[in-house]
């Protein structure tokens, strides 16, 4: 997932604050705890896991994890699941899956 979840950032086009906040998801919480698992392996398990090792790790720098963190976190990796399940099964499915392209507004 480490380098899906890289590719899925370069490819953003969304607002600045938007990626940023992906990327700091991205690079502090989803690569280090599932970064090496494929995809299709990414189990509800793996999540529950990685959302007690954070907190985990934060208790024990003294600094205990928001739940804002942990909902940002998961709605970064439910975003990120979403866009990869639309790329990867976009040929074999409806026309009517494909998400539109965001229109910026001058």
């Amino acid at each position: 997932m480490g380098d899906w979840l890289s590719h899925w950032i370069a490819t953003r086009d969304r607002a600045a604050g938007t990626v940023r906040g992906y990327t700091g998801h991205v690079r502090l919480y989803l690569t280090p705890y599932l970064g090496k698992l494929l995809l299709c392996e990414l189990s509800l398990a793996h999540v529950q896991a990685m959302f007690t090792a954070i907190a985990r790790h934060h208790e024990a720098l003294g600094k205990p994890t928001s739940p804002a963190t942990l909902i940002r976190t998961r709605a970064t990796l439910r975003t990120a699941q979403e866009w990869g399940t639309r790329k990867w099964t976009r040929a074999a499915s409806s026309p009517a899956r494909t998400a539109p392209r965001r229109i910026r507004r001058t």
